[in-house]
C-alpha cells in the first residue's frame, strides 16, 4: 500500500506506536519512527539477520544513520528478526489524511473514490477520529 503524495516526516511523527505490531513497537522505541519507517520500507515483511560486532559496512549502516544501526546491533546482535510490513503505519496516515480532508469539506463520495474505500469506511474512519482516536 502506497500513499500519494509521499508520507512526510510530520505525518510519521503523528503515528501512534501503540497501534503498531509488537516488533515494530520495539524498533520504534529503539530508533524512532522515521528510521523505523526507512527500515520497514526497505526490508519489511522479511526476515533479517542482525550483524554482530561494531562493523560499519553492514546493510544497516548503509540504510540507517550510524546511531540507529548501532542501537539495533547492540540490542539484537546475531538474532534473526521478522520485520513487519509498513501497512499499519500507512493505514494510520491514510486515515488521518481522510479525516483532515473531510474536515476541510471533501465529500464522503470523493474520499471513497480517492482512497478506494467504501463510503461506509470513510464514515467509520471519521467517526472514530471524532471520538478521540488519534488515527
Amino acid at each position: 500500500m502506497e500513499l500519494i503524495p509521499a508520507i512526510t516526516p510530520q505525518e510519521l511523527a503523528q503515528v501512534d506506536a501503540k497501534r503498531l505490531p509488537p516488533q515494530a513497537k520495539v524498533i520504534v522505541n529503539l530508533i524512532g519512527i522515521e528510521d523505523t519507517w526507512t527500515l520497514l520500507s526497505d526490508r519489511g515483511g522479511r526476515e533479517i539477520q542482525i550483524p554482530v560486532g561494531d562493523r560499519s559496512d553492514t546493510y544497516l549502516h548503509q540504510l540507517l544513520p550510524q546511531a540507529s544501526a548501532a542501537a539495533l546491533i547492540k540490542r539484537f546482535a546475531g538474532m534473526r528478526l521478522t520485520l513487519p510490513k509498513t501497512d499499519k503505519i500507512v493505514i494510520q496516515i491514510r486515515n488521518h489524511r481522510i479525516y483532515q480532508a473531510k474536515a476541510r469539506g471533501a465529500t464522503t463520495t470523493h474520499l471513497a473514490r480517492r482512497y478506494q474505500l467504501t463510503k461506509r469506511s470513510i464514515i467509520l474512519i471519521c467517526t472514530r477520529m471524532d471520538d478521540g482516536n488519534r488515527f
